[in-house]
């Protein structure tokens, strides 16, 4: 069960770390492709100029989680959990900066 729960964590990083970029106005591919609307869309992600803030803040909470749940898990996945809790505390600090830049530039398109 263990295993499912990293596996799923790890999934969600991706998605996360995905979210962020659309949301900060990235231009890659994976930003790209991820963009556009399909059946696994989240219903918590929104478009246009009010949307961006909002993706921003729900990608950090999504991220807080993630860092939560896999400091209070026991196995340490030869050291992959470590590293993992890094990338998604140096991700918080990306999408922290995106939330100060889109709150300081309030008239730049997004």
């Amino acid at each position: 069960m263990q295993r499912k729960q990293f596996l799923a964590a790890a999934g969600a990083v991706g998605a996360v770390l995905s979210a962020a970029g659309i949301a900060s106005g990235a231009s890659s591919p994976v930003a790209a492709a991820s963009a556009s609307p399909g059946p696994l869309a989240s219903p918590y992600w929104r478009r246009g100029e009010h949307g961006s803030l909002h993706n921003l803040e729900h990608a950090n909470r999504a991220v807080e989680r993630i860092i939560d749940s896999l400091q209070h898990d026991q196995t340490d996945y030869g050291g992959h959990r470590v590293a993992a809790i890094q990338d998604l505390q140096q991700a918080r600090s990306q999408i922290a900066a995106a939330i100060e830049y889109d709150k300081s530039h309030p008239n730049t398109a997004k």
